[in-house]
């Protein structure tokens, strides 16, 4: 697959450069400004064939104390052969030649892992190394996000043995192509700014025929919230539990309340929902893990209002017997320091004094339940959350963020804000069709604006403060930041712009809507991939950037709808021109949001380029967006339906660039 990517998406780049480059050899004057640009493509095609013919790789295995010999850093790889498997063999399965040896030697002093407070989740690799060349020695730390240079090599983090006494190293060496590459990276981005700010080009001239407050746009990436689009070859250690765990046989919910004959209380379910639980790689309040049970557990709307998530997973675990048809959960809610066990995992592992309190302690809860002593209940969940306080991690549990997290759980916080958010589109979509200028409506709508926006913000700080990184773990944090971003567009624009602000508020209301059907609110830690400044900068500014293409699809819809109709042509110059403007931006960022990825790629794994799923859709996309952009189809700038048209099919790569994806797994698959 990524090697009939690679060809044909080689092709292609040679089929457009090759047609640009007649092009501008058949034109009587080469456009000064557009030479730039092509030289930056010229620059980072010639560095991916200098890396694709001229760089190399090694992957050295060694153990604590061991140097690197002919025995486990013999494969010296040909980059084709890595680019398809990113292994020590060729596409065939067998071994490469050993035509070259490295030309220092490298020790492996110790091994380290760090894992996250109180739990055994990998939040890093870390390898201490010696080079020695000629009788010099250089001392390094390796790990994730942090590689060694020398000479022209670099050395990576790869992986590590599950004895935690052994680490791989990768070894690149490409001199030439990289310097190539970033050369055109830079001078491809200083010409799309020169671009942008030339006083008579096409974005300059678009700006001045729109409000002033347009320009307050070019400040948006800097305000964009970052968020996880991301993935790594590296997946997060310890327990991730997914829906998958929790596969149910379909079954009428009404049937089992006959047989549900014991149940903690109120009271005693708030109690135990909030003891912690080791659950997706970190430690949680009980209360999200029966609420993510319960999703997966029982279809959609089956669930009786007048029972808590907690007390149906305690039900179904303490009473088997009355749910045949339900997966028994099994949850980790014992620590032994980093270690957190269940009832039904090894106890040989725990303290000798513990082993009885961890085997039976569920089984005092399930007898007292049955002979209804409400008070002992309460004993002995107290009971196990002073075990938990004893045998953690010293400060790994607070019990204050817990607390919160419950109350989060329980809010619903995006439906209250899709609720704001029709109404204000409802009162938007009168003022547009009415072309009335009232302007206390318009202050109503404003209000409403700056309502969600606040709603949406309050809702992404708390999520933070809660995972403890930013809104980059998945989709659901991806669209929130989207939604945050369009509103605030919608709130610069309340008062000069209505069709700003309507399609702007349209766009985070379907966005808001998506996230609150996905679900997916649980948190998880990062990958140790994923713990890097790069990934901020790399996800803010490619937020921002679907955010503003977004914006122009709404545009596109509404322009359609009016073409169709025949109504307002002026007012369909009018969002063309502003769509014009966001579309400039979008490409622009888009850009640069993949150039800022390519090398983050480049410094965490030594490639800038693999063909990954997401970095090949991202590629089409930002080619179906330039064809949209002023001057690359002269008929497209005379007749808005044409553009409007190329905007709806971007869009639809687009969304196969976001979510289409996770269909074919990869890097950046979530």
């Amino acid at each position: 697959m990524c090697k009939l990517a690679n060809v044909l998406m080689c092709q292609l780049f040679r089929f457009l450069y090759f047609c640009g480059a007649k092009y501008l050899i058949m034109r009587k004057k080469i456009n000064k400004f557009l030479l730039p640009l092509f030289v930056a493509i010229l620059l980072i095609v010639a560095g991916g064939l200098c890396t694709w013919f001229t760089a190399r790789s090694v992957h050295v295995h060694l153990r604590e104390g061991e140097t690197n010999t002919a025995d486990n850093s013999s494969v010296y790889e040909d980059f084709r052969d890595t680019v398809a498997n990113f292994s020590c063999k060729n596409s065939n399965g067998s071994e490469t030649s050993d035509d070259k040896n490295l030309p220092f030697s490298i020790r492996l002093d110790e091994f380290d892992v760090d894992y996250y407070e109180g739990t055994h989740t990998i939040r890093d690799y870390i390898s201490y190394v010696t080079v020695t060349d000629g009788g010099q020695e250089t001392k390094a730390r390796i790990s994730m996000n942090k590689i060694m240079k020398y000479r022209h090599y670099r050395i990576f983090q790869e992986d590590y043995d599950t004895d935690l006494d052994g680490s791989v190293l990768l070894v690149c060496y490409d001199p030439w192509g990289t310097t190539l590459v970033y050369s055109g990276y830079a001078l491809l981005l200083l010409s799309m700014i020169w671009l942008l700010l030339r006083r008579d080009g096409a974005f300059r001239r678009l700006l001045r025929a729109l409000s002033i407050a347009g320009l307050l746009l070019l400040a948006l990436p800097a305000f964009a919230l970052p968020d996880q689009v991301a993935g790594s070859r590296y997946q997060v250690a310890g327990d991730s539990v997914q829906n998958s765990d929790f596969k149910v046989q379909n079954s009428n919910f009404n049937n089992q309340l006959s047989v549900f004959n014991f149940q903690l209380s109120t009271e005693e379910a708030e109690a135990f929902g909030r003891l912690s639980v080791y659950y997706r790689g970190r430690i949680a309040p009980f209360d999200s893990y029966a609420r993510d049970y319960c999703k997966a557990a029982f279809p959609k709307g089956s669930m009786p209002a007048e029972y808590t998530p907690v007390q149906l997973v305690t039900a179904i675990y303490l009473f088997p017997e009355n749910w045949p048809d339900k997966t028994r959960p099994s949850f980790k809610i014992f620590p032994q320091q980093n270690l957190w066990l269940s009832p039904e995992d090894d106890l040989s592992v725990a303290q000798s004094e513990d082993t009885l309190f961890i085997a039976h302690i569920l089984d005092w809860l399930r007898q007292s339940i049955q002979e209804e002593q409400h008070q002992q209940n309460i004993q002995i969940i107290n009971s196990i959350a002073t075990f938990q306080e004893k045998r953690c991690t010293p400060g790994s549990i607070n019990r204050t963020k817990d607390h919160i997290e419950i109350i989060y759980n329980q809010s619903n916080t995006e439906r209250k804000i899709f609720l704001a958010e029709i109404i204000l589109v409802l009162i938007l979509f009168i003022l547009l069709i009415t072309s009335s200028q009232t302007s206390w409506l318009q202050k109503i709508a404003l209000i409403f604006v700056w309502l969600a926006l606040v709603l949406t913000l309050a809702d992404i700080v708390l999520r933070c403060y809660l995972s403890g990184h930013g809104p980059f773990s998945g989709t659901f944090d991806t669209m929130l930041s989207l939604a945050v971003i369009t509103l605030l567009v919608a709130a610069i624009f309340g008062r000069k712009n209505l069709i700003i602000s309507f399609s702007a508020l349209t766009a985070a209301t379907f966005v808001t809507l998506a996230a609150s059907l996905m679900g997916g609110r649980s948190f998880s830690p990062l990958m140790p991939v994923l713990i890097s400044p790069w990934l901020t900068v790399h996800v803010s500014i490619l937020m921002t950037a679907y955010s503003m293409l977004t914006f122009t699809f709404i545009l596109a819809l509404i322009s359609i709808s009016l073409i169709i109709l025949k109504r307002k042509q002026e007012l369909v110059q009018n969002i063309t021109k502003n769509s014009r403007v966001f579309c400039i931006i979008g490409v622009v960022l888009l850009t640069t949001g993949i150039i800022i990825g390519s090398v983050w790629a480049n410094i965490s794994w030594g490639q800038y380029w693999s063909w990954d799923p997401k970095e090949t859709w991202a590629l089409i996309t930002l080619l179906g967006y330039c064809a949209a952009l002023p001057g690359v189809i002269p008929v497209a700038d005379r007749k808005p339906w044409l553009y409007h048209l190329i905007i709806l099919i971007a869009f639809g790569l687009l969304i196969m660039t976001y979510l289409g994806i996770n269909l074919f797994g990869g890097m950046h698959a979530y």
